[in-house]
């Protein structure tokens, strides 16, 4: 039974015949309960002949084939020449030929297909899995299966394929290519080639060619150092749930011995999500005074090192929130001689200012804390707890040891005592059990309301008055071997008082028609009073403990300076121009001292700060203090920042610290120390449009002469595929690796060679 219908005609104008065979007598010939299940073939072309015996269609011109069955994905043919064979249910297509299924289209100079089994052979064929845009060609293709192919002679590569015909960017061949659409693609005798160059070959690689997460292994890391040897590190992702995962990442170091990594994370929504990680080394080798890390007299004797660390947020309804840290290491040179690569620092720390807006202590410090918040929120209230942990790894015995906060209670709040006038009564303070294996501990419970309020001076004046209380109870409890002579249950009262006046002046310095500068100067005078009492019989937990009294007048100007012009609309916009800030204080207790044979210091240090932006991806700033005691310069910071988004950017910071003991407010010190003298910075340069970027980083210690760390990474990322090259010096270590990320596949080889 044969059906036809018109076509539109060629561009050419020639008529072009169509015909839609529903081939229902041959299949009742041919298998008589199939054709009560199954839709019939389409077949569209310029020129449809018709043969008997055997039975067989033959088309040629633009040609069509259609095939829907039920169960299966809808099959397209197109070719310029075909051939169907009613016998043995098989098509052979020549010219142009395309196969579309629904996750993958083909592309061939010719193809015979099975059309029941929907396998078949096909030459000189490109497939195209758009899901994660990877091209795979091959001399001959064999379809082995509805979604199963293999590649003879082909490679892979998520570049555009260029229009000439020549070779993409970068490509992976194989002589023989396993695949699985939404699997995974098993790769024999494979290369990775950049155009036509061979720059890496293993006998074996496995693909991933999924359109959703799955487990498998991801690309490995491998190193090397001269402390470490060679190494290797073989991700393996475990796709747990939608919203979880894990990835574990074996490997081995040839100098120290087995390592694993391991990482966890989990997202409940769009605000509520945590990442915990894991790296443990089983370590062969141990300090000696010949190799000693860092050379700072610590020789390490632990075996079984590790770092454990991590980040959780929640938020829960009625503005309840939740808040984990983690951070424990066995010993204090692991977390900073382990920093590179897959499973290091910087790249931990990177992760976590990222996600959760936060860093990770320093690599250099030996006190690792780990603590577990809980927060509510109210208009004008919060209430919050919190246990701190403490882990010493300083590795040197101490006769006390880490203070741990199990737990700490803060609250805190403000509460309009009138209607009309403005007087308000705040509070805050915190409870706080401090506990420790050895020393000297307890409970402590600091309490400090306060009375505010702004006097009528006018509408030009604007000011604060306020006056406070602060009342703290102790419970001492001494833990270990720790005595404690004074009297276990103390208490300390003290207030204090503080006020507060200034006003602004603005005026507008029309530059021409259009533009102008605003300039709003603010003098400010203060005064702040707290009680003294002896503090020496109470015990020394933290900062709390020791209130200096005070008796402190504060002065100074502020200058803030606006750029006003309309825009390319031609609506007025502002941007701030610059701000220059002078201040100091002045002791009246000190002012006041009984010389004694020692020169009174009333004065701190005058600073001046500086911020200037001439142009809005230009920030200069210039931060300084400056003795009226004789010292001189006592401290500066000079910032340049440059950055034009998404491009170029430029930061450097030049300070200096005649006293590094000097503290806020920068009151006389006496010399305890050396000078520090420091220059660091950043900088981003393109150098091929967006191909290929420079970043330099430097940190140099002036005062000694030596250079703490310089870096140098150069990176080229054409469309589909990109190359690093980082060189980095240390006092420890000089690091020069190469890696190689393909579009669509991700880090295929990390490279490195360390050396001293």
């Amino acid at each position: 039974m044969i059906s036809s219908r018109q076509r539109p005609p060629y561009r050419n104008g020639g008529p072009r015949a169509a015909i839609a065979f529903l081939f229902l007598a041959a299949c009742l010939v041919a298998a008589p309960v199939r054709a009560e299940t199954e839709e019939p073939w389409e077949i569209t072309a310029d020129r449809i002949e018709h043969l008997k015996k055997p039975e067989t269609i033959t088309a040629e011109g633009d040609v069509v084939l259609l095939r829907r069955r039920p169960g299966m994905a809808p099959l397209e043919i197109h070719a310029d020449w075909m051939r169907y064979r009613v016998e043995d249910n098989t098509v052979l297509a020549k010219g142009g030929v395309k196969l579309v299924a629904d996750r993958e289209t083909l592309e061939a100079e010719e193809a015979f297909v099975e059309i029941d089994s929907r396998t078949g052979t096909t030459r000189k064929t490109t497939m195209f899995v758009p899901e994660n845009n990877l091209h795979f060609q091959g001399e001959v293709v064999e379809k082995t299966g509805e979604v199963t192919y293999r590649f003879i002679d082909g490679w892979v590569s998520a570049c555009p394929l260029p229009a000439d015909g020549s070779s993409p960017a970068w490509r992976i061949h194989s002589a023989e290519t396993d695949l699985r659409v939404d699997g995974y693609a098993f790769l024999k005798h494979a290369s990775l080639r950049i155009k036509d160059i061979p720059v890496l070959y293993t006998p074996y690689l496995i693909l991933p060619a999924k359109t959703k997460r799955e487990t498998g292994l991801l690309f490995p890391e491998f190193t090397n150092s001269q402390r470490d040897g060679a190494g290797a590190l073989v991700p393996f992702f475990v796709n747990l749930t939608p919203s979880t995962d894990l990835t574990l990442y074996p490997g081995y170091l040839d100098r120290r011995g087995g390592m694993l990594g391991t990482e966890f994370r989990y997202v409940a929504d769009s605000r509520s999500r945590g990442t915990f990680r894991a790296s443990f080394l089983d370590d062969s080798f141990k300090d000696t005074p010949d190799d000693d890390y860092r050379g700072d007299g610590y020789l390490r004797e632990t075996r079984a090192r590790y770092w454990l660390r991590g980040k959780a947020d929640h938020s829960f309804a009625g503005n309840v929130f939740f808040r984990y840290d983690l951070d424990l290491s066995s010993d204090r040179d692991f977390i900073q001689e382990y920093r590179d690569g897959m499973i290091g620092y910087d790249q931990d720390n990177a992760l976590a200012i990222r996600d959760f807006h936060r860093d990770f202590l320093d690599p250099s410090i030996p006190f690792r804390q780990s603590s577990l918040q809980f927060g509510k929120r109210f208009p004008d209230k919060f209430l919050g707890v919190e246990a701190l942990a403490v882990r010493d790894v300083w590795g040197v015995p101490a006769a006390v040891t880490p203070l741990q906060e199990l737990p700490r209670l803060y609250f805190s709040g403000v509460q309009p005592l009138h209607a009309t006038l403005p007087l308000s009564f705040s509070w805050r303070g915190d409870y706080v059990n401090y506990w420790r294996d050895t020393g000297i501990g307890g409970h402590r419970l600091d309490l400090a309301p306060k009375l505010a309020t702004r006097l009528p001076l006018g509408p030009y004046l604007e000011n604060s008055v306020g006056v406070g209380l602060r009342e703290t109870f102790y419970q001492v409890e001494p833990y270990g071997d720790a005595v404690w002579t004074a009297d276990r249950f103390q208490d300390r009262n003290l207030w204090n008082f503080d006020a507060n006046l200034g006003t602004a002046l603005v005026r507008q310095f029309d530059v021409d028609a259009d533009r102008s500068l605003t300039h709003a100067f603010r003098p400010e005078i203060g005064y702040a009073f707290q009680t003294d009492r002896e503090q020496r019989e109470l015990p020394r937990l933290d900062a709390v403990d020791r209130v200096a009294r005070a008796n402190l007048l504060a002065y100074g100007v502020s200058n803030y300076f606006d750029w006003n012009e309309p825009d390319e609309e031609g609506v007025l916009s502002r941007r701030t121009y610059g701000t220059w800030k002078l201040h100091q204080l002045y002791d009246l207790h000190e002012a006041r001292r009984d010389e004694g044979g020692a020169f009174r210091h009333p004065f701190s240090d005058l600073r001046s700060e500086l911020d200037f932006y001439p142009r809005e991806d230009i920030r200069l700033q210039y931060d300084t203090t400056w003795s009226v005691h004789g010292q001189g310069v006592t401290r500066y910071d000079f910032i340049a920042g440059y950055t034009e988004e998404g491009r170029d950017s430029l930061f450097v910071v030049y300070g200096y610290r005649r006293n590094p003991d000097q503290e806020y407010p920068f009151f006389f010190t006496p010399m305890t120390r050396e000078s520090l003298h420091t220059l660091t910075g950043s900088a981003t340069k393109y150098l091929l449009d967006e191909r290929l970027r420079a970043d330099l980083s430097l940190t140099r210690s002036l005062h000694d002469d030596r250079t703490v760390r310089s870096a140098v990474r150069l990176v080229y990322a054409p469309t589909c595929w990109s190359m690093e090259l980082n060189l980095a010096t240390t006092e420890d270590d000089t690091r020069l690796s190469v890696q190689f990320n393909l579009a669509g596949l991700g880090q295929i080889a990390g490279l490195g060679f360390t050396s001293w």
